[in-house]
């Protein structure tokens, strides 16, 4: 591809079978090229002569822009530069050979598909990142080889997208920053190495299928600010035996074992709030035994 270019049409090389990709010009050249999508699956990308492996992006650089890397899958490191704000969408989908990467202070927004099935992803490092204001959907979708995930420090994250985490099999660990207000659509389905989630006080809503197939996720507490939860938002979550509601609005909605999401489906204790349980919720009258401990009633699965 000559340095001359400066756009690539949506599909233009489908089908192609091509497995190398050699732009002549400069990375910084590279990054303004308006791309539809290469479509060409994974690729060694070689960038002015030299096979791209680890990507510098060069200061000055705000942006990455949508489907800038899509499967270089030679590509095994990622430096970004320090003003960076925004990485578009599909900007690292499908680049299996990334093992880490840090993302700097400055960034605002991480793109639908950012990092589709970048299966090689061991850590991501978040903790500076007190800008970031969202995480689009599917943008660490079948992430498998990510273990933990710290977002505690990133404080206008107000959240996360459908399918954002979804197929992170190997994730243990999710720390939410107290900004949070609502955890999109499946965001976390089939996280099935998740065993504790810890949610922020200013949760409100947990999307439909958020936490389904998370089936070693053993306890969680629903805090006081949450107001909706979606369908199936825990269902097949097998391991969900110890659950503690802090919510009125949960509290009163839980009234099946299918209603909030499944949340009491394997419940074998739940602690209700004392002062939000004012005895209307039949479901566990009916099939739990009541006594008190403390400032929560206990109610224990017959």
């Amino acid at each position: 591809l000559p340095s001359s270019l400066t756009s690539i049409g949506y599909m233009a090389f489908l089908n192609s079978g091509i497995t190398t990709v050699k732009y002549q010009g400069i990375i910084e050249k590279w990054l303004e090229i308006d791309i539809g999508n290469l479509w060409i699956g994974e690729h060694d990308f070689i960038v002015n002569g030299e096979e791209l492996t680890n990507l510098v992006i060069p200061e000055g650089i705000s942006g990455i822009p949508q489907n800038a890397f899509v499967g270089c899958s030679g590509l095994t490191s990622v430096v970004f530069p320090s003003y960076l704000t925004k990485i578009e969408d599909y900007a690292f989908y499908d680049c299996t050979g990334l093992t880490s990467i840090t993302f700097p202070s400055s960034l605002t927004s991480i793109g639908g598909y950012a990092f589709y099935d970048c299966s090689g992803l061991t850590r991501i490092d978040l903790s500076n990142c007190k800008s970031l204001t969202s995480i689009g959907g599917y943008a660490f979708y079948d992430c498998s080889g990510l273990t933990r995930i710290d977002l505690s420090n990133c404080k206008s994250l107000t959240s996360i997208g459908d399918d954002a985490f979804r197929y992170c099999s190997g994730l243990t660990s999710i720390t939410f920053p107290s900004s949070l207000t609502s955890i999109g659509g499946s965001a976390f389905y089939g996280c099935r190495g998740l065993k504790t989630i810890n949610f922020p006080t200013n949760l409100k809503s947990i999307g439909a299928l958020a936490f389904e197939n998370c089936d070693r996720l053993a306890s969680l507490t629903i805090p006081s600010s949450v107001t909706s939860i979606d369908v199936n938002a825990f269902y097949n979550c097998d391991s969900l035996t110890n659950i503690i509601i802090d919510s009125k609005n949960i509290y009163s909605a839980a009234r099946s074992a299918s209603n909030c999401g499944y949340i009491l489906q394997n419940a074998r204790t739940v602690r209700v709030l004392a002062s939000i349980d004012d005895g209307s919720n039949t479901y566990l009258n009916n099939n739990f035994t009541k006594t008190t401990d403390g400032e929560y009633n206990v109610y224990t699965k017959n």
